[in-house]
């Protein structure tokens, strides 16, 4: 794992390596172990390194055998032991035992067609100067993050915003974001919380040259199945998943650096840590988090988990004073508002596991492949059941007036009255009226529904959820995942998202996917094989922390909230005063929770401190030096 920054300007104006190294070294923590720099004129690449495979031999940027081509690159790629000889059978000669080396030998033999051939995660910029051409990719789900910066003939790429921030006069915030960002917490497509900078998408690869770009997608996520088309039994299903996903495991535990796994005890961490366990050549370290409050603490599950698969199993309990502290820094790391609360427990759970291990394989993207989430029963519901809509319809109205506040946006979302379902809404935090009742006229005028999957139209209400889910939510996961565990040098892998799972989790029918009211029936049923009952059947509990306790008048957060009336706050141009002021009182009287609400616009105004008006000023990010009073249980 890396951290990567390339600069190349069109107008021949040489790039400095003092701009390639102050860009590069906003990115220490993705790699402390080495760096590197390449110039070749109008060309710079920058490197950090983290040492993963080939600890001796992987220094970056690494050339190609005729030192034609160089490239930086971070990730891993898992089958780059079969690539190296299969390159070797082509009579190219290897220097290094690095899989970035085997990006270079594929390039020299298929060009920019080289990435069909990688089987991993990863993002990479390479410089191909005899045909004077920058080449950047990112993995096909999106794991490696890759941000682009484009302006006046010059294109830059990081793995972080950051770094292309140090090559910015000033980072300015794009307006139009923060109502989509209030609501879903997360943006569709390549948008950033910032003016001009963008992600590459997940499966995407530019080519630049002094003429101009392109632009191709050279993978999709394919659109799940509406009904089965291969007539397997279940038995025979799970058989594949079984076998697949296990085989992916024992791929992404390659390493000459030792490795563990996030344990949380839910079903996914839990089956990732059989699987690791049982190939795992020593005895694997697991980690999870937990709070003094057991409503939140999952942490006897994953010690059930431990004992099954003889873990060393370190926990960490994280209090409020902690996770206030922490915030600031988390969202530095992060580049942009936070979009889940437990992000922060995810970067003090990969600081202890820094303390023994460099890698750690986790559970993400699970619940996006075969349906994991409650909000999924509602598609599958109306499939089912299109044909009683007028009766479903009353049924859902009546129920959304007594459910709780996510609840009753996910009914809300499939009781559109024009008869259709707003299948985006189903994931929505904070409802589009509440959001609009806050902003400002103009930053109201950008609130409107989301842009759906690209590509064909998804054939059933659950398959257009779970797509869009893919494309949204998942890559906010990565995206978490990413910029938490580096904040602390560590790698996490996600053995769910190897594409071949993912094709796999496509085809699977949707009965077996949501079977009556049981989320995830395949992959429960499949897990029986390899974790007790007491992890597969209990009630799904995600990665909860208890943010609206801490909210309250008195509680760790409730400074935060004091902070959203603060004249720096109100004078934004983009909230209105007087209904920010109500939504605080409601809170602070108990009138209403707004617990959701008031996460986001923390979360907004925090990053607004922390990235946009420091750097503005040409100051240092607004962070507190804290070391977080960890208590660590090690058993």
């Amino acid at each position: 794992m890396c951290g990567i920054v390339a600069v190349f300007r069109r107008d021949g104006e040489p790039v400095s390596e003092l701009e390639i190294v102050a860009a590069r070294d906003s990115m220490l923590h993705r790699g402390p172990d080495d760096c590197g720099v390449f110039l070749d004129g109008n060309v710079g690449l920058g490197h950090r390194r983290l040492n993963i495979i080939d600890l001796a031999g992987g220094h970056q940027p690494m050339a190609n055998e005729t030192g034609t081509v160089h490239i930086v690159f971070n990730g891993e790629i898992y089958n780059y032991r079969e690539l190296r000889t299969f390159l070797q059978s082509k009579g190219r000669h290897l220097r290094t035992q690095s899989d970035t080396e085997t990006i270079l030998g594929l390039y020299d033999l298929y060009g920019e067609h080289c990435v069909d051939h990688l089987r991993g995660m990863f993002a990479f910029v390479l410089w191909d100067a005899p045909r004077r051409r920058l080449v950047a990719a990112r993995d096909r789900l999106g794991i490696k993050p890759l941000y682009m910066l484009r302006g006046g003939g010059t294109v830059a790429l990081a793995s972080e915003i950051k770094a292309l921030l140090a090559l910015q006069a000033a980072p300015a915030l794009d307006p139009d974001a923060i109502p989509e960002y209030l609501v879903y917490r997360n943006l569709a497509g390549t948008r950033t919380m910032f003016r001009d900078v963008e992600r590459v998408a997940p499966g995407e690869l530019w080519v630049f040259t002094d003429a101009g770009e392109q632009r191709r997608q050279y993978w999709q996520v394919p659109l799940p199945v509406s009904e089965s088309r291969d007539g397997r039994s279940l038995a025979e299903w799970a058989d594949a998943l079984d076998g697949l996903l296990g085989r992916a495991v024992e791929e992404h535990m390659v390493s000459d650096v030792p490795l563990g796994t996030f344990n949380s005890g839910g079903l996914d961490s839990s089956l990732i840590t059989a699987y690791t366990a049982k190939h795992a050549r020593e005895r694997l370290n697991t980690y999870s988090v937990g709070f003094d409050d057991p409503a939140f603490d999952e942490r006897p599950y994953a010690d059930i988990v431990a004992e099954r698969y003889h873990t060393t199993h370190h926990s960490l309990l994280v209090d409020g004073r902690d996770y206030a502290d922490w915030l600031p820094r988390a969202i530095w790391h992060h580049d942009e508002p936070l979009n889940h609360p437990h992000s922060v427990h995810l970067a003090f759970l990969s600081r202890l596991a820094r303390e023994k291990v460099t890698v750690v394989l986790t559970g993400e993207g699970s619940d996006e492949l075969f349906a994991g989430y409650p909000r999924y029963r509602f598609a599958r519901l109306l499939d089912r059941a299109s044909r009683f809509g007028p009766v479903v319809a009353p049924l859902l109205g009546l129920a959304a007036r007594f459910a709780p506040e996510r609840g009753r946006l996910r009914m809300q979302a499939v009781l559109n009255g024009d008869g259709g379902v707003h299948v985006e809404r189903l994931a929505a935090f904070v409802g589009p009226a509440a959001a609009q009742r806050l902003l400002t006229d103009t930053a109201a005028a950008a609130l409107s529904s989301r842009n759906g999957p690209t590509g064909a139209q998804p054939p059933t209400l659950l398959a257009h959820a779970l797509a869009f889910d893919q494309q949204t939510y998942l890559q906010s996961l990565l995206n978490r995942m990413d910029k938490m565990s580096m904040a602390a040098s560590v790698e996490g892998r996600v053995p769910f998202l190897d594409h071949r799972v993912v094709e796999l989790a496509a085809s699977v029918p949707p009965d077996l996917k949501i079977r009556g009211l049981d989320t995830k029936f395949l992959l429960k049923h499949m897990a029986r094989r390899h974790l007790p009952a007491r992890i597969i059947d209990r009630r799904k509990a995600g990665f909860a922390v208890p943010v609206t306790a801490w909210l309250r008048p008195g509680g760790p957060l409730a400074e935060y909230v004091d902070m959203l009336l603060e004249p720096r706050t109100t004078s934004r141009g983009y909230l209105d005063a007087a209904e920010l002021r109500r939504v605080v009182d409601d809170r602070r009287s108990g009138r209403h929770d707004h617990g959701e609400l008031l996460w986001g616009l923390i979360n907004l105004e925090l990053w607004q401190r922390v990235m946009i008006d420091h750097a503005a000023a040409g100051e240092r990010p607004l962070v507190r030096s804290v070391t977080p009073a960890q208590r660590v249980a090690s058993a």
